[in-house]
């Protein structure tokens, strides 16, 4: 059985769904995930270049091998949805190139935004946003 996430991993902030997708992962897929999720930028819709060759196994496993469950609410009923990780891997020159799936991009946004709040709450305890 897994620890409970520590106050300083990101990953607690998932919906647990998400969370256990990605500790699935093995941890170059992990790694591929981690990279492209720290280069991404929502106003952009280039493909993330996350390195080398050595890294075309895992973007492919991410895209072809994995599933992403997302649990939701939608109209007052539980939906659960399967999907890929990546949208696109692409290949130029030695360099690899990822497109994060859409439905998860936007997790991750969500994500980032309370790690915010929650980075701003410890420097400034009892402050509201």
């Amino acid at each position: 059985m897994k620890a409970a996430p520590k106050n300083d991993d990101p990953t607690r902030f998932l919906p647990v769904g998400v969370r256990k997708s990605y500790f699935l992962l093995s941890k170059a897929d992990r790694d591929v995930l981690n990279i492209a999720l720290g280069k991404y930028q929502p106003a952009k819709s280039e493909p993330i270049l996350v390195g080398g060759a050595r890294l075309l196994k895992p973007a492919l496993r991410l895209l072809t091998l994995y599933r992403l469950r997302i649990d939701e609410i939608c109209d007052g009923k539980a939906v659960t949805s399967y999907t890929r990780w990546l949208e696109a891997v692409q290949v130029k020159d030695e360099s690899v190139f990822v497109t994060l799936n859409p439905r998860f991009t936007r997790i991750w946004l969500e994500v980032k935004k309370r790690l915010i709040d929650s980075a701003q709450q410890t420097i400034n305890p009892g402050v509201s946003h």
